[in-house]
This record gives C-alpha cells, structure tokens and sequence, in this order.
C-alpha cells in the first residue's frame, strides 16, 4: 500500500504515514460527520442571529436598544477573546511540541512511533475546531455588525 500524498510504501495497519504524516485511509464515514459538524456550528450560528434579531424586534425605546446592544457588544467582546485564546494556546502547544522533537532528534533520542500519532490525532482534532472557530468567528461578525447598526441607529 502507498501513500496518497507522497507515494512512499506504508503498511495496511497504519494510520499515518511515516514519511509525510497524511492520514491513511480516512473513509467516507468520517467525512460526513466532519462536514454534519460544520454544517450544525451553521446552523446554530444561524439560530443565534435569529434570537438576536428577535430580541431587537421586541425592544421600541431607544434607550432598550442601547442597553441590549451594548450587553450584546460585551458579549462578543468576551467569546472573541475566548476563541482567540485557545487558538493561541492550542498554536503554542503544537509548537513546543515541534520543538521537542527537534531538541530530542539532535539528542538522538528516538521519537516513539504511538507518541507521533498521539499529536497527528491530536492536530486533527484541532484543525477541526479551527475550522468551526472561523464559521463561529464570521458569525460573530455578522452580529456585531448587527448591534452596532442598532446602537447608531438608536443614537
């Protein structure tokens, strides 16, 4: 068996491969879950606009519309900080990681084959949460560009 991305031999029990570390032999069945995930972070996304919208439709006064944009706004303020936070750390564990390796290549220390699929799954994991951040953090756009409408318009 050879590897789709780079072509080098790999065995049928592998998960990775060895020279390239592409995931080998990802069925359909993951796939479609990965995309129902993304397609469900939409969705609740959408459902999210459509409270916010329902709450404006509900408030006349100004003053109403001030307050609710602002608690909207520091809403935002705070899941933004949240997502951009673990973005951070989940880039400054990758890159210790990396960094280990390297410190323990040029000790000669040999890497542990379960510990490079322990971080490939790893990495999977996490580029699938980065892809759901970045639908999230559209989203989060979208509705604070909304209660900022609001907020002016009430001014």
């Amino acid at each position: 068996m050879f590897c789709d991305k780079c072509g080098k031999e790999i065995k049928e029990s592998d998960k990775f491969c060895n020279s390239c570390g592409a995931v080998v032999g990802v069925s359909e069945k993951k796939n479609y879950w990965k995309y129902l995930g993304y397609a469900w972070t939409v969705i609740v996304n959408l459902i999210t606009i459509g409270v916010v919208f329902a709450i404006y439709g509900s408030v006349y006064a100004s003053f109403e519309v001030i307050v609710i944009s602002l608690l909207i706004l520091i809403y935002l303020s705070f899941q933004s900080f949240s997502m951009i936070y673990g973005k951070a750390t989940a880039e400054t564990a990758f890159a210790l990681d990396a960094e280990f390796k390297r410190i323990r290549r040029l000790l000669k220390d040999e890497l542990d084959e379960y510990e490079t699929e322990e971080i490939q799954e790893a990495k999977k994991k996490v580029d699938k949460a980065m892809v759901k951040m970045y639908i999230n953090a559209g989203f989060i756009f979208i509705i604070y560009l909304i209660a900022l409408f609001h907020l002016f318009g009430a001014l």
